[in-house]
């Protein structure tokens, strides 16, 4: 337990010094506002993730178009990679464990 001596001490230094007893009551609730707020911010991020990919489903596979990077076959590298509907009739027939196919 702490007694009357030294509460008399903790109070003649706080006294002693008021520059750094304000500065270090300064970095304090500095440091714990930062906490609070990176806290929210991580929240609000996870929140955000959640919503914008939660209506996705756990099944779901998005087939997209690009730039070929590498030659393939006699074709040159950075040509443009495109999807006909002849391609989504074959992966219709090619995967059976898919019960669905959208062309978005």
């Amino acid at each position: 337990m702490v007694d009357r001596d030294t509460w008399l001490e903790i109070f003649h230094t706080v006294m002693s010094n008021p520059l750094r007893t304000g500065l270090t009551g300064l970095s304090i609730a500095l440091g714990i506002f930062i906490l609070v707020v990176m806290q929210g911010l991580g929240t609000g991020l996870e929140t955000g993730v959640n919503q914008t990919f939660g209506d996705d489903a756990v099944n779901f596979i998005r087939v997209e178009t690009g730039n070929a990077q590498l030659a393939y076959r006699g074709r040159k590298p950075n040509r443009r990679v495109e999807l006909h509907n002849g391609d989504v009739q074959a992966m219709k027939t090619e995967m059976d464990s898919v019960p669905a196919l959208s062309r978005l």
